[in-house]
């Protein structure tokens, strides 16, 4: 079986646990267990300072309340090195839905890890390039839901992309009667719709309001709005001004 496998009694003190997890931690089992009388556990030793005191609270809550046990967090190898792992356990009951015993496996997700890290760092990359932009760009989801303003246009308009939801509207709509000049609002919406279907690129002349003036002052303020999908996989709708 793929992982590093454990079963404890239902009060967290181990039953089994793995030669592959014990070889991995250099510990022997007694080591790791739920030190008696206290909510302390032996496997302190072996999950990293900065993640115990979160795993072993949702540990001690599965067990108070027979929940399921899940979390991530980093394990120490015999050679002092971190890496991340998945572990989830399982209650097992009996006729009456009592807790018996625990039964769980733990995964190892470094490469995750890593990978979401890297991604997260070129997203970040991106972001520094997009606030570079010499326009305002926004962008939606496949179905409309904007999810993204650049600095300039936060800037600009003096609220961020979180703060244009409005009672009874979808944000998509919320976000075009905050930004875009009632006379410009179906012209916009119409090439909007158009790109979200197709997957074309549209453009159309909008009117933007600025954070320091009226909507209906801002007429003159207009410019050029270009609506492109995203050919990736991600589905996404880019609008810049």
């Amino acid at each position: 079986m793929r992982g590093h496998r454990w079963s404890a009694d239902p009060n967290g003190k181990f039953v089994y646990v793995s030669p592959k997890t014990l070889t991995y931690v250099g510990q022997p089992a007694e080591n790791l267990d739920r030190i008696e009388g206290t909510d302390d556990c032996g496997w302190r030793q072996v999950v990293h300072p900065d993640d115990y005191d979160r795993v072993a609270a949702r540990w001690l809550h599965s067990l108070k309340t027979g929940e399921p046990f899940e979390s991530e967090h980093r394990i120490r190898h015999f050679d002092g090195t971190y890496r991340w792992f998945r572990n989830a356990g399982m209650p097992s009951r009996d006729d009456h839905g009592r807790v018996v015993g625990w039964y769980g496996t733990m995964i190892d997700i470094e490469e995750q890890k890593q990978a979401e890290a890297e991604l997260r760092d070129r997203e970040r990359e991106l972001s520094q390039l997009v606030d570079m932009v010499p326009g305002h760009l926004w962008r939606l989801t496949p179905d409309g839901e904007p999810i993204f303003f650049n600095k300039r246009m936060v800037d600009f308009l003096g609220l961020d992309v979180a703060d244009t939801g409005k009672p009874g509207m979808s944000r998509l709509e919320a976000a075009i009667e905050t930004v875009v000049h009632p006379d410009d609002a179906a012209e916009f919406s119409d090439a909007l719709s158009r790109c979200l279907v197709t997957a074309r690129a549209s453009t159309c002349g909008i009117a933007c309001a600025a954070s320091t003036a009226s909507i209906a002052g801002c007429r003159a303020a207009r410019s050029r709005c270009a609506i492109r999908a995203d050919a990736s996989s991600t589905g996404t709708v880019s609008v810049t001004t």
